[in-house]
C-alpha cells in the first residue's frame, strides 16, 4: 500500500477546480490551447495579484535595500507591487526606479531601504491563501459563464468563510495584537 500525501494546491488543480465549477473536465497540463483553462489561469492571477498588492506577512520584507545599478540607479524589482519608503525619507517609486525628490534625480549615492510588498507565484503563497484565491476565483468564474446563481450564492459563503480563515491564519503568522497591531497605538507606546 502506498501512501499519499496531501500537499498544498497547486496552479493546476486550481485551474482545475474553476473548471470543475462550470462542468468541464479537468485538464493535465497548463498553456493556452484550451480557452477556459486559460481564462481559469489569468483569473487565479488576478485575484492573486489583488490579494497580494495589499501586503501580507508572507509577502511583505521591511527594511529591503534596493542595489544601485552600475548608473547609479535603484531599479525597483519587477515583481514588487507596493513599495514604502520611511515618512522621512526623501525617495518615491517612479516606474521602476526610485527618485530622490530633494535632489531631482534618479541617481542616487546610497542603496535605499524600503517597505516591500512583492507579487508571489501561486505556489508561494500560504494554502489558507491559495484557498481563498481559488474560492473568490471560483465565485466570479461561475458568474462570468453564467453559472447557477444558487451555486454562486453559496460560493459567496464559503468565500467569506475562507477569507475569515486567511485572516485569521494571516493574524496568527504575523502575531498581530491589540498594541502591536495597530500603528496608532504602536505611536503612543513609543512616545512613553
Amino acid at each position: 500500500m502506498s501512501t499519499e500525501y496531501l500537499t498544498p494546491t497547486t496552479e493546476l488543480q486550481a485551474v482545475n477546480s474553476l473548471l470543475r465549477s462550470i462542468q468541464e473536465s479537468p485538464v493535465s497540463i497548463l498553456d493556452d490551447s484550451f480557452v477556459d483553462a486559460q481564462s481559469a489561469l489569468d483569473l487565479i492571477r488576478e485575484v492573486s495579484r489583488d490579494l497580494q498588492g495589499d501586503g501580507w506577512s508572507f509577502n511583505t520584507e521591511t527594511s529591503y535595500t534596493i542595489p544601485l545599478n552600475s548608473d547609479g540607479r535603484a531599479v525597483i524589482p519587477p515583481t514588487a507591487v507596493n513599495v514604502r519608503f520611511p515618512e522621512n525619507s526623501n525617495y518615491t517609486q517612479r516606474g521602476q526606479y526610485v527618485y530622490d525628490t530633494v535632489a531631482h534625480s534618479y541617481v542616487l549615492t546610497d542603496a535605499p531601504s524600503a517597505s516591500v510588498v512583492f507579487c508571489l507565484p501561486f505556489e508561494e503563497l500560504p494554502e489558507q491563501a491559495r484557498r481563498f484565491v481559488v474560492i473568490s476565483a471560483k465565485r466570479r468564474f461561475q458568474q462570468e459563464v453564467g453559472g447557477d446563481l444558487n451555486v454562486v450564492q453559496v460560493d459567496s459563503r464559503e468565500e467569506a468563510r475562507s477569507w475569515a480563515e486567511f485572516l485569521n491564519s494571516e493574524a496568527e503568522w504575523s502575531k498581530l495584537n491589540v498594541l502591536t497591531g495597530s500603528s496608532s497605538i504602536s505611536r503612543i507606546l513609543r512616545a512613553r
